[in-house]
């Protein structure tokens, strides 16, 4: 599959700034990943986070996600296909 924009199912909540989100997803293995976000890259409705996707198989994605998250444990990360959608 090659790269494209998805949505990943994460907590979204409001951020210290204007137009800013927080959010929490979590990985494969459990791991939590927590950043702010820019209004244009979350979907508050449907608690969800643009990323994307650089591989899909039946039970996993490998998504980029749209900022480094503050773990610092890099942008890239293993998540459930169940928690993520494409347009």
């Amino acid at each position: 599959m090659s790269i494209t924009e998805g949505w990943l199912n994460c907590k979204i909540s409001k951020g210290m700034l204007p137009k800013e989100y927080a959010v929490v997803c979590t990985s494969l293995d459990n791991s939590t990943y927590s950043f702010f976000a820019y209004h244009g890259l979350v979907d508050v409705e449907k608690n969800s986070v643009k990323v994307n996707i650089l591989e899909w198989e039946d039970d996993f994605c490998l998504v980029n996600l749209p900022v480094v998250p503050f773990e610092n444990h890099g942008r890239t990360i293993k998540v459930s296909t169940a928690l993520v959608t494409t347009p």
